[in-house]
This record gives structure tokens, C-alpha cells and sequence, in this order.
């Protein structure tokens, strides 16, 4: 339902004021519904208005999107630096729960790469975060993350 309401969101598609926002949810309802068909299409619109419009934060919405598509292709070395990338700059934009999201992902990413220190290590990051904005979904699956990490 949420990904028919943004394509179907005609109105604020077109607005240069809404443009951007509802970009940002696109890549993150794509991504969240798992509909990875649309990934490439949906990021490069995204990244073209982007800078066309001259916005900091829908590039990093794009690279967080483009590497939970590669982590699902089984592309862990992609995986890593889109979302190393979009973690990064989240932080960078004082935007700690985007950032602690991409970093939730980035700790799957390492998991798949094998690199257990660094997916630790970006977890615990994350959980932090998690834990003191209350985002309690979000807390339990980082904790799940670091269970399962030892």
C-alpha cells in the first residue's frame, strides 16, 4: 500500500517542495518491502533530483538503498561501502537514527563479508543509538544482531 501511494502521489512527485521527501521514503519503502526489481530505477531518479535540487540527505537514503540491494544480491564488498557511505553521512548531517539504521545493515553487510569484528562493532554503534532515541524495534534487532555475533 505505501509503495502504490508514493508512485500513485502524483502531487507531490511533481512538487520540487515534496519532491525530496517523498524520494527518501521511496528508496525506504522499496528497500523495506524487499521489492529490489525497483531498487536501480527508483535510486537513480532519486540521486538525479537529488542533485539537480542540491540536497544533502536523499544521496545517503540512495546509498543505504543501493547497499541493502547489493547485501540481497550477495554482494557484500558493494554492500559495505554503499552503506559505510550512507552511515557516514547520516552522521555527518547530525542525523543519528538514519545513520544507526544504515549502520544496523552495515553490521549485516560485514556478517555476510565475514568480517565479525567490524559487524560488532558497527552494531554496538547502532544499538546505542537505538537505545537512547527509545527506538525499541529497532534496539531489539541490533541486540538480536549482537546475539547471534557472540
Amino acid at each position: 500500500m505505501a509503495l502504490e501511494l508514493i508512485e500513485e502521489s502524483s502531487s507531490l512527485r511533481s512538487s520540487k517542495m515534496g519532491r525530496g521527501p517523498t524520494l527518501e521514503a521511496h528508496c525506504d519503502v522499496v528497500a523495506d518491502l524487499g521489492r529490489w526489481e525497483l531498487a536501480d530505477e527508483v535510486a537513480a531518479d532519486a540521486r538525479a533530483f537529488a542533485e539537480r535540487a542540491l540536497l544533502e540527505a536523499l544521496p545517503f537514503h540512495v546509498d543505504r538503498l543501493e547497499g541493502r540491494a547489493a547485501l540481497t544480491r550477495g554482494d557484500a564488498t558493494n554492500a559495505v561501502a554503499a552503506l559505510t557511505q550512507a552511515r557516514d553521512g547520516f552522521v555527518a548531517l547530525r542525523a543519528a537514527w538514519e545513520g544507526a539504521i544504515a549502520g544496523l545493515w552495515l553490521a549485516e553487510a560485514h556478517v555476510a563479508a565475514g568480517d565479525v569484528p567490524e559487524a560488532r562493532w558497527a552494531a554496538e554503534g547502532a544499538a546505542d543509538v537505538f537505545e537512547r532515541v527509545r527506538s525499541v524495534r529497532e534496539a531489539e534487532q541490533a541486540r538480536s544482531l549482537l546475539a547471534r555475533l557472540g
